[in-house]
């Protein structure tokens, strides 16, 4: 291989080469002595510890100076027409610039290669498979002071902030969660320049679709309109009410429960009896203009009572139609006379 890239060398114009070499291995120095290269200038470069490419080009700096000059590392041999050197050279004269011979090798082949990666493509180029505001199961892999980070697809991990771990504030996320914990997180946001992903598990807590019925009967997540029942999570505790987030109407929708709509109303304990993070089915009252939502929990309670009654009803009506009177039951049986 020496043989090739000296005489490849030779063919491109170089008019001097300057060898870094090893002193544990003398023989590369005798064989470029031997004097079948005595055409060419060769100057050899002492490099004690074999430290990379780097740090022997590094050594002859101070040699060359701001001459152009190219790199050889005789691994393999390239077939061609002219030697790939001597292609590269008119490049640089021309354009003035850093020139780079690169060759497409398959997979098999460069796994031949000591120094070879494989690279392949990460999640980020082949597409991450979450969008933000989607609900999503991931493992929390690492927790540091600030938060948790969490995977939510292989190789593809997203920091969940300690404030968006709960409601309540919490002095360490070790406080709530233990690394190769299984939990739900809310994408909140995603930067593809830095490769950042944004989640909250406090924002995820009720997300699933409440069991109420949809458009047209069928069950699934309730449309944000008037009438509309949804699981809330109490967020803020007002001198009004409360502020109740709607996990599954999407991310930040949140509605006012006034101290007159809850299902008991009071305004002794509302802390303790509603805490943060508390989960609460509500039903949608009014929407505003503005965009603002009234909430109430009493008409959440009062249609489920309702929906309870028709059931019970319900299963009367058909325990009835199988059931009959006892005049029903007996009225073809026949009973003896008594003789005198």
């Amino acid at each position: 291989m020496i043989y090739y890239a000296m005489r490849e060398a030779a063919l491109s114009g170089l008019e001097h080469i300057y060898m870094v070499v090893n002193k544990q291995k003398p023989s590369l120095r005798t064989y470029l002595e031997s004097g079948q290269f005595e055409d060419q200038h060769i100057t050899f470069i002492d490099q004690p510890v074999p430290l990379g490419s780097g740090e022997a080009i590094y050594r002859i700096k101070g040699m060359i100076g701001e001459e152009p000059f190219a790199l050889m590392m005789p691994d393999f041999l390239l077939f061609g027409s002219s030697p790939a050197l001597s292609q590269m050279v008119p490049l640089y004269e021309r354009f003035e610039q850093d020139i780079v011979g690169v060759v497409r090798i398959g997979k098999t082949e460069a796994e031949g290669f000591g120094n070879v990666g494989i690279f392949e493509p990460t999640p980020w180029e082949k597409g991450l498979g979450i969008l933000e505001g989607q609900i999503v199961r991931g493992r929390v892999v690492r927790i540091m002071d600030f938060g948790a980070f969490v995977e939510v697809s292989p190789g593809v991990e997203g920091l969940v902030h300690v404030s968006e771990i709960s409601y309540e504030r919490i002095s360490h996320p070790r406080r709530v969660l233990q690394e190769g914990q299984d939990v739900q997180v809310r994408v909140l946001g995603i930067d593809h320049e830095r490769r950042r992903i944004s989640l909250s598990i406090k924002e995820a807590r009720g997300a699933e679709p409440a069991d109420v019925e949809g458009i047209e009967g069928e069950a699934g997540p309730p449309r944000l309109e008037v009438g509309a029942q949804f699981i809330g999570v109490v967020e803020k505790v007002m001198s009004g009410g409360l502020l109740v987030r709607l996990p599954a109407a999407g991310p930040g929708v949140r509605g006012l429960l006034p101290q007159e709509e809850l299902a008991q109303p009071g305004r002794a304990d509302l802390k303790k009896r509603l805490p943060l993070g508390r989960e609460v089915s509500v039903e949608v009252l009014a929407i505003a203009d503005d965009g603002k939502i009234r909430l109430s929990q009493k008409a959440a309670t009062e249609r489920e009572e309702q929906k309870d009654y028709r059931r019970y009803v319900d299963q009367g009506d058909r325990k009835s139609a199988k059931l009959a009177t006892f005049g029903d039951l007996f009225k073809d049986l026949k009973l003896p006379t008594k003789k005198d």
